[in-house]
């Protein structure tokens, strides 16, 4: 092997590793910028929360006092089944002078879950819900008793607390949310510092990494 094939080598093998790096830096952080994820417009409850009687077909629970967020598209509502078999639910919504009919199912495995999309409104309004199951609801999240509010809800006309109410907007990817994201992220930061501050030390980082990576190619030898 002479002098030059002895440089080669090592060289080819040092930019393979550097690009088997390079790749899966990208496919697993621009993986995670392209997913998308379900953000919420509000909420009425943060923990702790409570059990609220259980829903049985043939009766409904209706909440009112709800102000429906302009983008909101969707409500997120903490119901939970016995295991065994997901319990199919229906959320009626009254909402800017129309009805809206939005499904989904509280999880089989005694855990809570239940969101229902619907067409967003367009405008903040008033708006009122009420919910029906299939199958017998062990419970649902919320507050028993208190001061009516946001959520305020029914059983069959018989009040019995609050429920768990999470407005939900239209998923969509942490990339889209980028721009935002930086301006929020500078909100409470120092006076100079701005929306542009991260894009800089984006681009600092991004020309460090290339200055890295031209260093451990020339010292490949």
């Amino acid at each position: 092997m002479n002098e030059a094939e002895g440089r080669t080598v090592p060289r080819r093998a040092g930019a393979l590793a550097v690009a088997i790096v390079g790749v899966v830096f990208l496919v697993l952080v621009g993986g995670w910028l392209i997913g998308t994820k379900v953000h919420l417009a509000g909420t009425n409850s943060i923990a702790p929360r409570y059990a609220l009687p259980g829903l049985t077909p043939g009766h409904k629970i209706c909440m009112k006092g709800l102000t429906l967020p302009a983008d909101a598209n969707g409500i997120g509502l903490l119901l939970a089944t016995a295991p065994g078999q997901a319990a199919p639910v229906t959320l009626t919504v009254d909402a800017g002078g129309r009805k809206q009919v939005a499904h989904s199912a509280a999880p089989a495995s005694g855990a809570f879950g239940g969101q229902f999309r619907f067409t967003a409104i367009g405008r903040a309004v008033p708006a009122s819900a009420c919910l029906t199951t299939a199958r017998p609801l062990v419970q649902e999240s919320g507050m028993p008793g208190g001061a009516p509010g946001t959520g305020t809800a029914f059983l069959d006309g018989a009040p019995i607390g609050m429920l768990s109410v999470k407005y939900l907007r239209p998923s969509r990817s942490l990339l889209a949310a980028l721009p935002s994201g930086t301006r929020h992220a500078s909100l409470f930061r120092a006076g100079f510092v701005g929306s542009w501050t991260y894009w800089l030390m984006a681009a600092v980082v991004l020309l460090i990494w290339g200055l890295g990576l031209r260093l451990v190619l020339r010292g490949a030898r």
